[in-house]
């Protein structure tokens, strides 16, 4: 038997699809998840590498799983940037 798509609701975006499975995996409004990466990529645009941490670590929508993967590298790059120049 397919899972079945149901509607669910985000107080902030409105109505989404979501499978029983991804329900279970506490996969959340795709709308919430881009919303927090857009907040993370300002965060790190200003140096605050552990809000963009924070941020990342909390979206969880596999169409987003990309993007997520870009900015956790830039993330990693920009922490290497930084602990560099505190050692010299």
């Amino acid at each position: 038997m397919p899972w079945i798509s149901r509607l669910r609701c985000c107080a902030k975006h409105g109505e989404f699809e979501q499978t029983p499975d991804k329900h279970l995996k506490l996969i959340g409004c795709p709308g919430c998840g881009a919303e927090k990466l857009y907040h993370a990529r300002n965060a790190l645009a200003v140096g605050e590498i552990w809000r963009a941490e924070l941020l990342i670590d909390n979206i969880s929508h596999p169409s987003l799983s990309a993007a997520k993967a870009v900015l956790a590298n830039e993330i990693n790059t920009k922490r290497a940037l930084a602990n560099e120049s505190t050692t010299k």
